[in-house]
């Protein structure tokens, strides 16, 4: 319990620092974002080009010997990890710019937002540990092992607003596909009704803004896409890429291919909606077969016991009183 007064001012110092490099790199994201994402963008050709051009340097890694390749993958695994938790490059800020989006958040700045909680929570959840483990006794205020938990403690709290994001995403993406098939039976109807297939859009959007708001939402952004001169095909995959249902992929292909051939679009959404509700109905079922797994083990943690105890108590018990009386006798 000495480490606590022994150097006080010196964790003083060192919070100081930690908040003002967090400051600092807030504001970097906030600056390089939009930047960075715009360069990356240009230069998707060039690299495309390298990577052509450099296609047989996999040949350098038959021809290393082993120490060196054990070493690669521990680097690569290392940098795997830190890209994680520090994702300054465009391509990890690229996939959780596409987790943010899919998650529902169309903020300008969401990204920025989002990395710089994950910088501070990282920083936070480290400091926080490293100081918890400090205060033990069994540590005995040994440098190696506070530093050891406040890493494991920054690697923990850089890991779960990612974590916490995934869910998000796979929440909003149940909750799109269990409305799909009644905007598609609506998005029947109104097709059969001679309307357009953006007043459609419209008419289902309004329709489903009470029941399924999110679904409801990104239906009327694609028709104000629409409606402002974009190229169908262009919208039906943005609406693909920020929503992740694989229902809604299949929705465009058919709309695609039903302005291609000329099909009729009714009939192709109404054959769609029904496969549709039979998948909801399949996982459905696939989830209430889940459940004799899944209560087997609560069952036997406190059910059983409790059976065996009732079954079991009386005879116990009496079984104990002879005992006893054979032992007084």
């Amino acid at each position: 319990m000495t480490f606590w007064p022994s150097m006080p001012w010196v964790m003083a110092f060192a919070v100081l620092a930690s908040l003002a490099a967090v400051a600092a790199t807030i504001r970097f994201l906030f600056q390089e974002n939009r930047r960075t994402l715009a360069l990356d963008r240009r230069l998707q050709a060039v690299r495309a080009q390298v990577v052509s051009a450099c296609g047989e340097s996999g040949k350098l890694r038959e021809d290393a010997t082993p120490a060196l390749s054990w070493l690669s993958l521990a680097a690569a695994g290392a940098l795997h990890v830190v890209a994680m938790l520090v994702p300054v490059g465009a391509p990890e800020r690229a996939k959780i710019g596409d987790l943010i989006r899919q998650a529902g958040i169309q903020q300008r700045d969401a990204l920025a937002i989002f990395l710089s909680l994950k910088m501070i929570l990282m920083l936070a959840v480290g400091v926080l540990t490293a100081f918890l483990v400090a205060g033990m006794e069994a540590v005995g205020g040994r440098a190696f092992l506070i530093g050891f938990a406040g890493l494991a403690g920054a690697v923990m709290g850089g890991l779960l607003p990612e974590a916490v994001l995934r869910r998000l995403v796979a929440r909003r993406c149940r909750t799109l596909s269990g409305a799909l098939p009644d905007a598609l039976d609506l998005m029947v109807l109104c097709v059969e009704a001679g309307y357009t297939f953006e007043r459609a859009l419209s008419m289902v959007s309004l329709e489903l803004k009470a029941h399924a708001p999110e679904f409801a939402m990104e239906l009327a952004s694609m028709e104000a896409e629409l409606r402002l001169g974009a190229d169908r095909r262009t919208a039906l995959q943005g609406l693909y890429e920020r929503t992740s249902v694989d229902g809604l992929r299949d929705f465009a292909t058919t709309v695609i291919q039903g302005e291609r051939y000329g099909t009729p679009m009714g009939q192709s959404i109404q054959n769609m909606a029904r496969n549709e509700r039979l998948q909801r109905a399949a996982r459905i079922e696939a989830a209430a077969g889940r459940l004799p797994v899944l209560m087997s083990l609560p069952m036997l943690l406190l059910v059983v016991p409790g059976i065996i105890l009732l079954m079991g108590g009386p005879a116990f018990m009496m079984a104990v009183n002879a005992l006893r009386g054979i032992g007084s006798g």
